[in-house]
């Protein structure tokens, strides 16, 4: 981990040695002037990062200086942790699995709602939509992308959540409370939201893999370079590379 405080270049694991002008609209990168914790492979190259205040309030720690918050931070993560008991763990995993099985049904009922096969499960749908999205990729959340809620300014929104602005969907990147003067797609947001664009047959277009939603795994399909382009199929998980970059790990869809 690193602490990020200024606009100096940050050495990606995937993009090389960028510029805050290079990775400008770009949501992996931090903010200019913002404080950040950089999440790094060891060797200080970096495949995430995350605002010093978030991670602060993740750990309770209070936000003051940076360079003392940040080893406040670090402090917090390096006690021990608490002894868990065999009940504990047992409960931890009865309700994981209970939320799993939720988070299956409703996004059956979203897809048969997307379909347009019962109104009523549509309205079900789409009230269960902020909690179902967190646990989806994005490839799933394109199925049923026209039951994500507008966006709206002063609603406290959660990492994963899905919404719509303006006739695009966007994965919030982060938690935060929204904003009029932050609103998705301007810039200066794109460290809060990332937008999916879905072409009209409802497969979504090439964008480069950032995080645990937007990875592309095996069997997953993708317009390249754009919305008009051929459709390309996933040959292999976790594939950050584009169709031309590498091309064993793609096969063009007929």
């Amino acid at each position: 981990m690193q602490l990020y405080t200024g606009s100096e270049p940050i050495d990606w694991v995937y993009h090389g040695k960028k510029t805050v002008e290079e990775m400008t609209g770009d949501h992996r990168f931090p903010q200019p002037g913002t404080a950040a914790v950089l999440y790094d492979d060891g060797a200080g190259k970096v495949f995430d990062w995350i605002f010093l205040d978030a991670l602060a309030t993740r750990y309770g720690v209070e936000v003051t200086e940076s360079q003392a918050t940040y080893e406040a931070i670090i402090e917090a993560m390096n006690k021990p942790l608490p002894a868990v008991t065999a009940e504990e763990l047992q409960k931890v995993s009865d309700t994981a699995a209970a939320a799993q099985n939720v988070a299956k049904k409703a996004q059956e009922q979203a897809e048969q709602a997307a379909a347009g096969s019962n109104p009523q499960v549509a309205s079900f749908a789409a009230m269960m939509m902020p909690t179902v999205a967190p646990t989806v990729r994005d490839n799933d959340l394109a199925k049923v992308s026209t039951l994500a809620p507008d966006w709206s300014a002063g609603k406290q929104y959660k990492k994963g959540e899905a919404l719509a602005h303006e006739g695009v969907l966007y994965r919030v990147s982060q938690d935060h409370t929204s904003q009029d003067t932050w609103k998705p797609g301007e810039a200066g947001t794109e460290a809060l939201y990332y937008s999916i664009e879905i072409a009209d047959d409802g497969i979504i277009v090439w964008k480069q893999p950032g995080g645990e939603y937007n990875q592309v795994n095996k069997g997953d399909l993708r317009h390249y370079p754009n919305a008009g382009s051929p459709v390309y199929e996933s040959l292999i998980d976790a594939n950050t590379w584009k169709p031309d970059e590498y091309p064993q790990g793609w096969r063009k869809v007929e």
